[in-house]
């Protein structure tokens, strides 16, 4: 079996979230999700995204996935937090390593 490409990951990695937030049922969720993807989705996965850092990733969307399937709503918001959180904290850190002298 093939593993996918890199840019496949990428893609596979944004329509998660899309999908995600139209599980939601709110457009505007939706609406905003997509916007988020196109400025920032390309970020996620700069160099310092190593192998781990992609499996811990992938193991919180089997998460979140198992509590949206289990109708756990408040389990759901909390590891879409987490999720979210830690990303946004990648990029920081990375925005700091590449811009340190």
């Amino acid at each position: 079996m093939r593993r996918p490409d890199r840019e496949a990951q990428h893609r596979a990695d944004g329509w998660f979230h899309v999908e995600v937030a139209a599980a939601a049922q709110s457009a505007r969720l939706t609406r905003e999700e997509i916007r988020l993807q196109t400025e920032i989705g390309p970020l996620l996965w700069l160099p310092g995204a190593d192998s781990e850092i992609r499996r811990r990733l992938l193991k919180q969307h089997g998460d979140l996935v198992r509590a949206i399937a289990e109708q756990d709503g408040g389990e759901a918001a909390r590891l879409a937090r987490l999720h979210v959180g830690e990303s946004f904290e990648r990029l920081i850190e990375l925005h700091l390593g590449l811009v340190r002298p």
